[in-house]
């Protein structure tokens, strides 16, 4: 068990590492196209979504469940902004999300990120394991806590859960 846990706070280590270098790289979910006529956005960029589809799985991070989940949190995107059942100006605040930086769930972004944090709770079963994560400087309360969950396929761990793509909460309209 505690190789495990070792084993899953050095990936988390390693996967806001590797946020922390691409952030500005992936700084949301999705690019957009622009509809020139009326400063909207209608829909997302197909290339540079199946562009970052690839890199997310090449970074060898995430699970097909989470990849599937970031893949249906932009389809749903792309269909709304295209039946217009969600209008979406330029330079307004995005009409989906919490208004945070997905990664973390977070407004704040201390440097060195990985450094920042702090595991407070984990949960592992046998191919399954539940993390929660504040800052260190905080006292830990889990209304201030970020949930990640990890699998394990072929005796490796994967993400397959961030809290903030949680499909279910992204959505607020």
């Amino acid at each position: 068990m505690l190789f495990r846990s070792i084993t899953i706070v050095k990936l988390i280590k390693t996967f806001y590492n590797w946020v922390d270098e691409n952030y500005l790289k992936y700084p949301g979910t999705i690019s957009f196209e622009v509809k020139r006529r009326d400063s909207s956005y209608i829909g997302i960029d197909q290339k540079a979504h199946k562009q970052r589809m690839s890199e997310l799985k090449s970074s060898n991070f995430f699970s097909s469940e989470f990849l599937t989940n970031y893949d249906e949190i932009a389809r749903t995107i792309d269909i709304r902004l295209k039946t217009g059942s969600l209008i979406y100006r330029v330079g307004d605040m995005p009409p989906y999300g919490n208004d945070v930086v997905e990664w973390c769930d977070c407004q704040d972004w201390y440097e060195p990120f990985s450094e920042s944090i702090k595991i407070y709770k984990m949960y592992i079963n046998v191919d399954t394991a539940d993390v929660f994560w504040s800052w260190k400087n905080n006292r830990f309360d889990p209304e201030m806590s970020y949930n990640i969950k990890l699998i394990r396929k072929f005796n490796q761990w994967k993400i397959s859960y961030l809290q903030g793509f949680d499909i279910k909460r992204y959505f607020y309209q």
